[in-house]
């Protein structure tokens, strides 16, 4: 494997945020015809972390991660996603996210790839959430006061770190699924 940056990488990087968007157009059209804020969370909470994992797998350089949810934070400015449209603290949350990812992955990288995934996992639900409900009650955003009473803090812990770090898991096994084939081998190469 080559060290440092390829095209390929970054290419491959923006491909599954390319992806990632695509999901968050369909849960964002869930938040838009529900109009209640964070309606698509479920789809996001699964999703997210299994493409995040994938790409740090795929990729096994550290930046990889903050370069895939600003990309990620960018793409989703115009949707209610983590957030209302607009709402521009979003890209900074998303950001921040994919420096803790990249630091937990060079921290458990030498460890058991499972547990890694699913801290991954787990920690980027909690945090995505728990950020943009934070901002959102700092700059006093409509229906976020909501979101945050809907579920006891614990209980809303509990299964956020759940659901991402089964989403981490679900990430790894399907960086397993195609780890081998020739697409894969040429962005790592």
């Amino acid at each position: 494997m080559k060290k440092g940056w390829t095209t390929t990488k970054l290419m491959a990087i923006g491909g599954l945020a390319a992806l990632d968007f695509v999901v968050h157009i369909i849960a964002s059209v869930i938040t838009v015809t529900t109009g209640i804020i964070m309606a698509s969370g479920a789809i996001t909470a699964i999703v997210g972390p299994i493409l995040l994992v994938v790409c740090l797998l795929l990729i096994d350089r550290f930046g990889a991660g903050f370069i895939y949810l600003t990309l990620v934070g960018i793409l989703d400015l115009p949707l209610a996603i983590s957030g209302p449209p607009g709402f521009l603290p979003k890209i900074l949350i998303f950001m921040s996210m994919g420096l803790i990812a990249d630091l937990l992955y060079a921290v458990f990288k030498k460890h058991s790839r499972l547990i890694m995934v699913s801290i991954i996992g787990g920690i980027n639900d909690i945090y995505l959430t728990s950020a943009v409900i934070a901002v959102g009650l700092l700059l006093n955003i409509p229906g976020v006061e909501k979101v945050a009473t809907l579920v006891p803090i614990p209980i809303y812990i509990i299964v956020l770190f759940v659901v991402g770090a089964l989403s981490g898991y679900f990430g790894h096994l399907i960086y397993q699924k195609i780890k081998n084939t020739s697409v894969v081998k040429r962005i790592q190469s």
